[in-house]
C-alpha cells in the first residue's frame, strides 16, 4: 500500500517541479525582456543626450565666436574712438573714420554724410562699396531719419517708406542713422544692401539685422561725439585766431603767421611778400553812414580780400581798417600784380545797406618782399607799413613798394 502513494507523491512533486521550472524559466525570459528594454531606452537616451550635446556645443561655440566677434568690434570701436580724440580738425577726423567703415561694415555699401552749416544741406563725405545707389547732395527734409531725429530703417525697398535721397538704382534694404551729439545733428549714417543680394547684414536674419543696427547706432554715436567735440575746439580756436567783426584772422595770428612763413621762406630760398592796405576816407565814410555801415563794409572788404588771393595766401585785420596779406612764395613782380588788380577791382565795388549803395571804395596798399625788404617779420610789416603811409601822402588809391 506504501508504493503506490509514494509514487503519486513523486509525481505530484515532479509535477509541481516541472511547473516551477517553467516558471522559472518564463520569469527569467521576462527578466531578459526587461533588461533588454532597459538598455534599450538606456541606448536611447544616451542617444538623445549626446545630440542635445552636440546642438548646445554647437550653440556654445556660436556664442563664443558671437562674443569674439563683439569683442573685436569693441576693440575697433575704442581704437577709432582714440584716434578721434587725438585728430586736431575735422578733415582729419574724416580721414581716421574712413579707414574703419568698411572693417565695420563689410556687408554692405555706405555713405557717409556731414552737414554743411552754410548751405543746409547734407554732403557727401565718405563712401564705401559698390553700387551705391544715393544722391551725393540733399536737404534735411529727404530723410526720414533726420526728419524724425531717430533710425529709419527699411527691409525691403518695393514696399517701404522711402528716403528721397535714393538714387534709381534701388538697394534692396537700407539704414538711415542720425549723427547727433551735444543736442546737434552733425551728420547722417547710410547703409544699404547691394541690388539683389538679399545677403548683406540689413537684410539678413532677425538677429544679425538687429546687431548691425545697433553696431551702425554706436558707431553713429563714436563719430558725432568727435566731431561735435572738434566742431567746439575749432570754434574756441577761430574765437582766439580770428577777428570777431569781418572774420579774418586777427592780428596775434598774423604775427605768428608771418615768423612760421618766414622761417620757410628762409629755409626753403624762396620769396615772401606782405601787403599792408587801408580804406581811403574811411572816417569820413563813418561820419556820413553811420559806424553801423562801417562795419559792414569791413565785413564786406575781408570777404572780398579772401576771394580775390589765393587759398594759401593768409588775409588778416591788422587794426581799424588796416589789414594784412601774407603771400606765401609770391615774388616782387607777382604780388605787385596783385595788389594793381585789387586796387583796380574796387574802384567799382559797392556794398548794399538798408537799401542804399555804399561805395565805391579806394584803397592804400604798401608792399613788402622778403629778400628785398629786411629778414624779419616786424621789418617786413614795417616797411609795408612806411609804404603804405606814402601812398597815402601820394594821394592814395594807389600802391607804393617799400624802398
Amino acid at each position: 500500500m506504501r508504493r503506490p502513494v509514494t509514487k503519486a507523491i513523486y509525481v505530484f512533486v515532479g509535477q509541481i517541479a516541472l511547473a516551477n521550472s517553467a516558471r522559472d524559466y518564463e520569469q527569467r525570459d521576462l527578466d531578459f525582456v526587461s533588461r533588454m528594454a532597459t538598455h534599450y531606452a538606456l541606448a536611447l537616451e544616451r542617444q538623445r543626450m549626446e545630440e542635445d550635446l552636440q546642438v548646445a556645443h554647437g550653440r556654445l561655440q556660436g556664442w563664443v565666436q558671437e562674443l569674439e566677434e563683439r569683442g573685436l568690434e569693441m576693440a575697433r570701436l575704442n581704437e577709432m574712438g582714440n584716434l578721434l580724440q587725438t585728430c586736431q580738425s575735422i578733415k582729419e577726423a574724416y580721414i581716421v573714420i574712413e579707414q574703419f567703415t568698411a572693417s565695420f561694415f563689410p556687408e554692405t555699401s555706405g555713405v557717409i554724410y556731414s552737414f554743411n552749416a552754410r548751405s543746409g544741406l547734407y554732403e557727401s563725405a565718405i563712401e564705401w562699396g559698390d553700387e551705391l545707389g544715393v544722391e551725393g547732395i540733399f536737404s534735411p527734409n529727404d530723410c526720414w531719419a533726420l526728419r524724425r531725429g531717430l533710425p529709419h530703417v527699411v527691409e525691403d525697398t518695393s514696399s517701404g517708406l522711402l528716403c528721397l535721397h535714393l538714387g534709381a538704382n534701388l538697394p534692396q534694404g537700407y539704414l538711415c542713422v542720425p549723427m547727433v551729439a551735444q543736442g546737434e545733428t552733425l551728420g547722417l549714417l547710410h547703409l544699404q544692401c547691394k541690388p539683389g543680394d538679399s545677403s548683406g547684414a540689413i537684410c539678413a536674419s532677425e538677429t544679425a539685422r538687429h546687431h548691425r543696427q545697433e553696431l551702425a547706432l554706436s558707431f553713429a554715436g563714436h563719430i558725432a561725439l568727435a566731431l561735435a567735440n572738434l566742431k567746439l575746439s575749432e570754434t574756441l580756436h577761430d574765437q582766439v585766431v580770428r577777428d570777431p567783426l569781418t572774420g579774418v584772422f586777427n592780428r596775434r595770428f598774423m604775427e605768428e603767421t608771418l615768423a612760421r612763413e618766414l622761417h620757410k621762406a628762409k629755409r626753403g630760398r624762396i620769396p615772401l611778400s606782405v601787403i599792408m592796405l587801408d580804406l581811403d576816407h574811411f572816417k569820413d565814410f563813418n561820419d556820413e553812414f553811420g559806424h553801423e555801415a562801417g562795419d559792414v563794409m569791413l565785413q564786406e572788404m575781408a570777404h572780398f580780400l579772401k576771394r580775390h588771393f589765393r587759398a594759401e595766401d593768409v588775409v588778416c585785420r591788422y587794426g581799424g581798417e588796416e589789414f594784412v596779406v601774407i603771400l606765401p612764395g609770391a615774388s616782387l613782380e607777382e604780388s605787385r600784380r596783385r595788389a594793381e588788380e585789387l586796387c583796380g577791382e574796387l574802384r567799382n565795388f559797392t556794398v548794399s545797406f538798408h537799401g542804399q549803395e555804399l561805395g565805391p571804395v579806394t584803397i592804400s596798399e604798401g608792399l613788402a618782399v622778403y629778400p628785398e625788404h629786411g629778414g624779419a617779420g616786424d621789418e617786413r610789416v614795417q616797411a609795408a607799413d612806411r609804404a603804405l603811409y606814402d601812398a597815402k601822402r601820394a594821394g592814395r588809391d594807389r600802391l607804393v613798394i617799400a624802398a
